[in-house]
């Protein structure tokens, strides 16, 4: 879809959801995940990438898939590249436990073969919130990713609101070795609604054009009615993550070893 025109450029990936995209030179990639059930029932398999030059012709492989015996979903993904190559976080439920919505990552040197991190789990085992719909990017020393979470327990706690009748955010936490995180000691939240939006601001993407940061999200209220925003930053999307962790301010961190939140002293 051209944002300008509203006309439509190409249609392709019939079968798949949970869309992202990830620009490589002269080649569009576009990474979405494959379903043979979508609804109550979900029976998502993996995900697949998609690639074109020209926004006519299109090539598909898959290039990452659920563990065997079917006690995984994959959801949502994003790829950013860095010093080692390209790396993806993609969103899952931790088996055993399908309520909790979680992300891990993988590695790549060419987009087409992806091999994941062992080890490392952005799951909230121990308060069992949501870190859902993650989009990564990378600024060195720092990785960036913004996620979904819940007001009303683990980190949302923390942050005020602007509406009564907010449920779900969006997050912003950084890292430099994917291990070790901390997430935005800001007033609010990177996304929440304000008046004229639902209960929700959530499945957050970003992209940088001509200067400025535009941010799509989702709000609703989660039953019977969505849509799609956008917002923008007026500056490049370094500076809008860089302004989000001022100095010598206290933080809550996310250990993706062990799986758990760490509170400072003083939000406990």
């Amino acid at each position: 879809m051209d944002l300008i025109t509203g006309q439509e450029v190409a249609r392709f990936g019939k079968g798949h959801t949970f869309v992202s995209g990830f620009v490589n030179g002269q080649e569009l990639n576009v990474f979405a995940t494959e379903f043979t059930d979508f609804g109550t029932k979900m029976n998502l398999m993996g995900i697949t990438r998609f690639t074109t030059t020209d926004l006519k012709n299109w090539t598909q492989q898959r290039v990452l898939s659920r563990r065997e015996g079917g006690d995984e979903n994959l959801f949502n993904s994003s790829v950013c590249a860095d010093d080692q190559g390209y790396l993806m976080a993609y969103e899952y439920n931790q088996p055993g436990t399908p309520n909790i919505w979680s992300f891990q990552f993988a590695r790549s040197k060419d987009l087409a073969h992806w091999e994941k991190i062992n080890g490392l789990h952005y799951t909230d085992l121990q308060e069992k919130t949501a870190c859902s719909n993650p989009t990564i990017r990378y600024f060195a020393p720092y990785y960036y990713v913004m996620y979904g979470g819940w007001r009303w327990a683990g980190p949302g706690v923390h942050y005020e609101y602007r509406l009564d009748t907010t449920k779900y955010v969006t997050f912003l936490a950084r890292s430099k070795d994917l291990k070790t995180w901390e997430l935005s000691p800001t007033r609010y939240p990177m996304l929440d609604p304000v008046d004229g939006e639902g209960i929700n601001n959530t499945d957050a993407d970003l992209f940088e054009w001509d200067g400025n940061t535009y941010i799509y999200y989702a709000t609703g209220n989660q039953a019977d009615w969505a849509s799609i925003r956008v917002a923008m930053y007026p500056g490049p999307m370094k500076e809008l993550f860089e302004k989000h962790f001022p100095e010598n301010v206290p933080m809550v961190q996310f250990d993706a070893v062990q799986s758990k939140y760490i509170y400072p002293p003083s939000s406990q």
